[in-house]
């Protein structure tokens, strides 16, 4: 950390051009500054739950685009782009994870322009993953929290969708320790991953 104070000033008098000392007084603070820079090697990132949470509702076998999570990001003292992520999706019910046939995500790109993400098939056994990568999730420094949406079509009865009342849900998942989460410090270049 460290500030700036002004300590002596000379200038010249207009009319004569006679030399006079000013006192400034610190308008800084002297030793007790009020404006100090701190210097950082990274800025950070939180991603947490939307204020808007997507409610419980009822679907058929077979739709498509449904929304299943909100999430919202928080840049501090950078901006970071987002170019992995990875979420778990779990059947509350049964236990089993046919229901969603493929997973996508929408967010905002640098120029704050909704970006869709390719659809992805999950994969995994007992604990269904899916996994985005080459994105252009863009999340600028020091403003509101930026939100973005995970969305699935649904199986079908004929592709294996699971038992009518089945519960799904789809966590974001950042703990993973195969490289399945990335972001990038736009002015640090600092990548954080998954740990």
């Amino acid at each position: 950390r460290f500030s700036f104070d002004v300590s002596s000033v000379t200038a010249q008098k207009k009319d004569d051009g006679n030399s006079i000392t000013v006192t400034p007084g610190s308008p800084n603070g002297g030793a007790t500054p009020t404006r100090v820079i701190t210097v950082t090697s990274a800025g950070s990132l939180a991603i947490t739950n939307a204020d808007n949470v997507v409610t419980d509702s009822k679907i058929v076998a077979g739709t498509t685009g449904v929304l299943v999570s909100k999430f919202k990001a928080t840049a501090t003292d950078e901006d970071f782009m987002i170019t992995k992520v990875n979420f778990n999706v779990t059947n509350l019910s049964s236990g089993t994870t046919n229901d969603p046939e493929k997973v996508y995500i929408v967010y905002p790109d640098k120029d704050g322009k909704n970006v869709t993400s390719s659809k992805v098939v999950l994969t995994g056994t007992s604990t269904k993953l899916a996994n985005f990568t080459n994105l252009s999730f863009y999340v600028p420094k020091d403003k509101t929290s930026i939100e973005f949406s995970v969305y699935m079509d649904t199986n079908t009865i004929e592709g294996g969708a699971s038992l009518s009342g089945d519960r799904i849900r789809i966590d974001f998942d950042a703990t993973d320790s195969t490289d399945e989460f990335e972001s990038i410090g736009q002015s640090s270049g600092y990548s954080i991953v998954d740990s």
